[in-house]
């Protein structure tokens, strides 16, 4: 069989057997395993590169997803199987394990060991959660007295998502489906009443400054009596939602986990600032420069 390879789109190469696609991968793994155009390849050797760079793919991928959080040794598995044969993503576990990324006694989010330590028999020091945490996870893995939990000032106000509610198009009952969003988008009773049932802050700029100054409807039995929107409202206010673009969850992501190193000492600030670089043109092929502030 003959092997050849063209260039695509940013750092992508793609690989052919006698003229016909077969394989993606990276410039990087295939300048660490460049076969000049014409090689003759045979079915065994060829099997074994279609492997490694398999294996390239769900190792690159595991280091993404652990950029993003914690996960348990079987969630990265299994996520890794989404794009990736069992024998790779076994192998991106079990390197992931090796160099210390992967903490095998971590089980990740949204489990029965999650739960359990919000419990009063856990050492757990804080959570970082939205407003929704405190009624949605927090109270129901709470087994202790309450006013125990508190709220407090975060280290850093941010913005990261959303909830949302949608009609379906095509809809045939537009004026209850307009009725309905607008009265659980922008009717300040049920939007106090909400945040006075479940300490969860609404969509109501005016209303959450009255909640923030009334104790007496919008303190917290869970929290001891604690106010809750005292902290909420101002924090809020210091949120800069600047214009976003479709780049920007991949430079939040990317920018983390390339400065985590640099953070730790492993490299430089000039290494950490050369890493992102790569990782976001990755990422976003039709990005060709970063420019860095002065």
């Amino acid at each position: 069989m003959r092997l050849t390879h063209q260039l695509g789109r940013g750092t992508k190469v793609h690989l052919l057997l006698d003229d016909e696609y077969q394989i993606t991968t990276s410039t990087t793994f295939w300048a660490e395993h460049y076969l000049p155009d014409g090689t003759e390849i045979s079915e065994d050797d060829w099997q074994r590169l279609v492997q490694q760079i398999n294996e390239r793919k769900a190792l690159n991928k595991a280091v993404e997803l652990l950029s993003h959080r914690d996960h348990s040794a079987k969630e990265l598995r299994d996520k890794l199987l989404r794009t990736a044969d069992s024998d790779a993503a076994d192998k991106a576990v079990a390197q992931m394990l090796d160099a210390g990324y992967l903490d095998s006694n971590i089980k990740g989010q949204w489990n029965d060991d999650w739960n359990k330590s919000m419990g009063s028999q856990s050492k757990v020091f804080a959570f970082l959660l939205p407003a929704w945490g405190i009624d949605f996870v927090l109270n129901p893995n709470w087994d202790g007295e309450s006013g125990n939990w508190a709220v407090t000032n975060p280290p850093q106000e941010y913005n990261w998502g959303g909830s949302y509610i949608h009609a379906a198009t095509g809809t045939d009952n537009v004026k209850y489906a307009k009725d309905i969003i607008l009265a659980m988008t922008s009717n300040q009773d049920n939007l106090l009443k909400i945040s006075q049932d479940y300490s969860d802050f609404t969509n109501t700029k005016s209303g959450m400054a009255e909640a923030a100054k009334d104790d007496a409807d919008f303190s917290s039995e869970f929290l001891g009596g604690q106010n809750p929107f005292v902290y909420f409202a101002p924090v809020a206010e210091n949120i800069k939602i600047a214009p976003l673009s479709a780049y920007d969850q991949g430079c939040v992501e990317l920018i983390q986990n390339s400065f985590s190193d640099y953070l730790q000492g492993n490299v430089d600030f000039d290494k950490a600032k050369a890493n992102f670089e790569t990782a976001i043109k990755e990422r976003y092929p039709d990005i060709t420069e970063v420019q860095w502030p002065e």
